[in-house]
């Protein structure tokens, strides 16, 4: 059975559910109805161990002694295992914080059989689905991705601070010799094509030489925003949550009920601005990303210390100051934001693009960068971003070197 730190559990009482009186015990139908799901119990376990063999030992952990070397696989597992809720054949379990109902995303299945497998709900049969990626989140779309942000990160830094460290490779993410080459392609890579669409571009000229002179060392500074320091504070961010990768759930009246994350295989340890700044640039609408920035901080804020508390973190809360100084620090990770994902959230000629040509040396691929930075609405935002990534030093690498160290 899989160890977790909290237990989730349906509330009843909101279902109609009650205990009887302990005094006065079961009468005749309440207990045939209680042998009747005692059978049935019993049944499906009878079934279970039939199919899948018998049931592991209870002190037996297998996250922990998984000797898999399959780094991909584990980049998919680990997350589900160690943070979202996670489900048997056997009686389900979930987080709790602290009596609030929390789900992250779809929940995985795990069976009791050897091949490695991930096994996931279908979240369409529960109402979610994407929304429009070209015309980009509104305020409570945007809120509701915070929120759950907020919650995702308190969970992850609550579970550190009373279980220990991540396994490495949720520390180092993509932040490694093997990702070192994707995002070099994403950001040095992208420079002299993006440089093309900004001269299009009105007003370019306040931040155009800034960009020009980063292309050497963009690198060099990216590659210091996956460092893990200590002394912030820090969570699993799931590191690749834009609109494409978020689900959400409606009624009847089309009002917003639940968000739900989705691909949680690049998930890294580190600084909450991966996460906040990866979001914030790519998948708000225009109009708000900027316009709401310290507003959706400040809402992210509240969201975090509000279930950091339910949770009993044990370390001192992180600040509204401390927060916005992670996001100044490691602002070069917002341009690099601008260079990939923002470029992908509005691509408005998408259906012959092909992101496989992303990083590839070919006609193909000089094709495809060159498309990827030249329609109307990337320019529209990068219209309103890159002057404010100026005017908060984000473009100024050369002096990052003091901040980081």
């Amino acid at each position: 059975m899989l160890k977790c730190d909290y237990l989730l559990m349906e509330d009843l009482v909101a279902n109609g559910y009650k205990n009887v009186d302990r005094t006065v015990g079961l009468d005749q139908r309440q207990m045939e109805a209680v042998l009747k799901k005692m059978a049935q119990w019993h049944a499906a376990s009878a079934v279970r161990v039939c199919q899948f063999g018998e049931y592991e030992d209870n002190d037996s952990d297998d996250h922990e002694s998984d000797d898999s070397n399959d780094d991909n696989f584990k980049r998919c597992r680990d997350p589900f295992l160690d943070c979202l809720p996670v489900y048997n054949l056997d009686p389900q379990e979930e987080i709790l914080i602290a009596g609030l109902e929390v789900e992250f995303g779809a929940k995985c299945y795990k069976l009791d059989i050897k091949e490695d497998h991930i096994v996931l709900e279908d979240l369409k049969a529960k109402g979610f689905r994407p929304t429009d990626r070209l015309a980009g989140l509104n305020k409570e779309h945007t809120l509701g991705v915070l929120k759950k942000l907020a919650q995702w990160h308190a969970a992850s830094a609550t579970r550190v601070a009373i279980k220990g460290p991540y396994p490495e490779h949720l520390n180092k993410g993509l932040f490694t010799e093997e990702g070192k080459a994707l995002l070099k392609g994403l950001s040095e890579g992208a420079i002299k094509y993006i440089l093309k669409s900004y001269e299009t571009i009105e007003g370019h000229e306040v931040y155009y030489d800034a960009v020009k002179n980063m292309e050497e060392h963009i690198m060099k500074h990216i590659w210091q925003v996956g460092q893990v320091d200590p002394n912030e504070f820090n969570v699993l961010n799931h590191n690749d949550c834009w609109l494409s990768n978020i689900m959400f759930q409606y009624d009847d009246q089309n009002q917003l009920l639940d968000t739900y994350l989705v691909d949680y295989q690049l998930c890294k340890y580190g600084n909450v601005a991966l996460d906040l700044l990866y979001f914030l640039v790519s998948s708000p609408r225009v109009e708000i990303k900027i316009k709401e920035f310290d507003y959706f901080i400040k809402f992210y804020h509240d969201q975090l210390i509000e279930h950091l508390q339910l949770l009993k973190y044990p370390k001192v809360l992180p600040t509204l100051v401390e927060i916005h100084t992670q996001l100044l620090k490691y602002g070069v990770w917002g341009f690099n934001v601008t260079l990939g994902v923002m470029a992908g959230a509005n691509l408005e000629d998408a259906a012959g693009a092909d992101f496989d040509n992303l990083l590839a040396e070919t006609p193909e691929g000089e094709k495809f960068r060159t498309q990827l930075y030249a329609g109307k609405q990337y320019k529209e935002h990068v219209k309103i971003v890159l002057p404010w990534l100026l005017n908060r030093g984000a473009l100024h690498c050369p002096n990052i070197d003091n901040v980081l160290q």
